[in-house]
C-alpha cells in the first residue's frame, strides 16, 4: 500500500505569516514517565498549548532503533536497525534518506544537536567511514560522540574537527555539563541561519539516561544536586509482584530479582536523579523557545518534545527495556502548532510516523516511501479518522515480541510473545498486559496484514 504526498497546496495547516514552516524537533533519551511534572517553567509558560499525545509509542523500544525509525519513518525491517550495534547496515543505506536530507532538499537550513546515534561506529560498534563524520543532510552539527556521558565526552562539528569537555561541571557557563551544551549549541544554531530560509534542528537531548559509558545514574548538574522532588508511584505496580496482578510470565522472568528494599531505594535514586536532570532540559528547552519568540518566528515554528522511549522506574519492578509495558513503548510525545489549541489526541502515533509528518507540512518529498504516515490532519483535529493501531516489535531483546497500540482513552497494548528470548511463546489471540490469558482482537490479524502491506 503506498501512501499518496500531499502537495504544499494541498495541507490544512499553513503559517498564518504565510512563511515556510520552521521545525525544532527535540528527542530526548530515557525520559522517566512523570518526565513533564519536572518542567516548571515550560509547564507554567508553554505547556497549555501543546497537543499531547498519550498513545504515541516507539517502534522498538531502544535508543538506535528508536532514532533510526523516528528519523527516516521507516520501520526497522527497511532500517536493519534493531540494536544499538547496528551500525554498520544503517549507515550503508537508511542515513542518507532521513528527514534531515528531505529537508535540507527543500531549502531548510538543518541543525543536528546532542547525542548521536547509538553503536554508530561508537566503541568500534559498526561505523560511517572514518570517525569523526558529518550526518548527510545537516548544515550544522554538534554532535556528543561517546554518548553515555554528561562529562568527559567527545564534540563532533559540522567541519569534522571534535571539541573534548571537561569532567566537572563549571556551574557558570555551563560548558562542561552536557544538556548545557546543547542548549548553547542549539542558540548557536539559530543565531546562524541565513536571513530568510526556513530552519529544521533536531535536539538529540542526552538526559535523562544515566552516565558513565551507559552504566550508573542519571547525572544532574551541580545546581540541581539536592532539588527536591515529588515521586509519582504506581502503587499498584511499583514495588508489587506481577503474579499479583494476573500479568503474565514473561513479567516475572524480566523483573529485578529480588525486589527487596535495596532494589526498590535504587530504583528511586535513579528516579529523583532522571528528575533532577530534567531540570537542566527545562531552562535549556525554554530558552531555545525563548529565543525562537525573540526572533520573530513563534508564528512560523512547529515545536516537537518527544523521547526515544521512556523508563517506568518501577513499573512491574523491570528497570530494562525491551518489553512491551507501557513505559518500554511510550515516547510522551507533544507537539505545537501555531494557531492550534492545546488539546489531547488519543490516536496511536508512533515514532515512524514523525519524519513524514515534519516532511509534509514542510512540503518535501521524502526519499523513500514511508512506512509512517504523517499525522499532519490530527493536528488540525486531534478526532480525524486515524489508523486502528500502531505496529510495535522487538526482535532482539528478551522477550521477543510483536505488539499492537491501540487508541483511545485509555489506549491498550496488546502482544503476542514470539519464539525466542528465553521466554514462553504466545498460543492462541493477542494478551493484553492487564490479563493473564490470550484474548481474540477482532481485525487484529487484518490490521498486522495491512500494515505490513503498507511497507514500500
Amino acid at each position: 500500500m503506498q501512501w499518496n504526498w500531499p502537495l504544499p497546496s494541498a495541507l490544512p495547516i499553513t503559517a498564518s505569516n504565510g512563511k515556510k514552516w520552521n521545525f525544532l524537533l527535540m528527542v530526548g533519551d530515557d525520559w522517566p514517565l512523570d518526565m513533564f511534572s519536572e518542567m516548571p517553567t515550560f509547564n507554567s509558560t508553554y505547556a497549555s498549548g501543546f497537543i499531547v499525545f498519550p498513545n504515541a509509542v516507539s517502534e522498538i523500544p531502544l535508543c538506535f532503533p528508536s532514532r533510526a525509525s523516528t528519523y527516516t519513518g521507516q520501520s526497522a525491517r527497511y532500517t536493519t536497525v534493531t540494536n544499538n550495534d547496528s551500525g554498520e547496515t544503517y549507515s550503508v543505506e537508511a542515513l542518507y534518506r532521513t528527514v534531515h536530507t528531505s529537508l535540507q532538499g527543500a531549502g531548510y537550513h538543518v541543525g543536528f544537536v546532542g547525542k548521536v546515534y547509538n553503536g554508530l561506529g561508537e566503541a568500534g560498534a559498526g561505523g560511517f567511514g572514518d570517525l569523526p563524520w558529518h550526518h548527510p543532510g545537516v548544515n550544522y552539527m554538534s554532535g556528543q560522540w561517546d554518548a553515555p556521558d554528561y562529562f568527559d565526552w567527545v564534540e563532533l562539528q559540522s567541519d569534522g574537527t571534535t571539541t573534548s569537555h571537561g569532567t566537572t561541571d563549571t556551574n557558570t557557563t555551563g560548558t562542561d555539563y552536557a544538556v548545557d551544551v546543547e542548549r548553547l549549541r542549539a542558540l548557536t544554531f539559530l543565531s546562524g541561519v541565513p536571513t530568510g530560509k526556513p530552519w529544521f534542528l533536531t535536539w538529540a537531548s542526552k538526559g535523562c539516561h544515566q552516565g558513565n559509558h551507559g552504566g550508573g545514574e542519571p547525572e544532574p548538574p551541580s545546581r540541581y544536586a539536592s532539588t527536591n522532588v515529588t515521586l509519582t508511584e504506581d502503587p499498584k505496580t511499583f514495588g508489587v509482584d506481577p503474579t499479583s496482578l494476573g500479568i503474565p510470565d514473561w513479567a516475572a522472568n524480566d523483573a529485578e530479582v529480588p525486589w527487596d528494599s535495596t532494589a526498590i531505594d535504587a530504583i528511586r535514586t535513579s528516579h529523583r536523579l532522571a528528575l533532577r536532570v530534567t531540570r537542566a532540559i527545562d531552562e535549556g528547552l525554554c530558552a531555545v523557545l525563548a529565543q525562537i519568540e525573540a526572533r520573530g518566528e513563534t508564528e512560523n515554528t512547529i515545536i516537537m518534545v518527544m523521547c526515544d522511549n521512556a523508563i517506568g522506574m518501577g513499573e512491574l519492578r523491570m528497570a530494562g527495556k525491551g518489553n512491551p509495558h507501557k513505559s518500554g513503548t511510550d515516547v510522551l510525545l507533544r507537539v505545537k502548532v501555531p494557531g492550534i489549541s492545546g488539546n489531547t489526541c488519543y490516536a496511536p502515533v508512533c515514532n515512524y510516523d514523525i519524519a513524514p509528518t515534519i516532511c509534509a507540512l514542510a512540503g518535501a518529498v521524502p526519499a523513500v516511501t514511508p512506512y509512517g504516515m504523517s499525522f499532519h490532519s490530527l493536528l488540525e483535529d486531534v478526532n480525524k479518522p486515524w489508523r486502528e493501531a500502531a505496529f510495535m516489535i522487538n526482535p532482539d531483546r528478551s522477550p521477543t515480541f510483536y505488539g499492537l497500540k491501540f487508541g483511545g482513552n485509555p489506549g491498550a497494548v496488546y502482544y503476542r510473545i514470539a519464539a525466542g528470548g528465553g521466554n514462553t511463546p504466545s498460543t492462541g489471540g493477542w494478551t493484553d498486559l492487564a490479563q493473564s490469558v490470550n484474548v481474540d482482537i477482532p481485525g487484529a490479524a487484518e490490521i498486522l496484514q495491512t500494515l505490513e502491506d503498507s511497507v514500500s
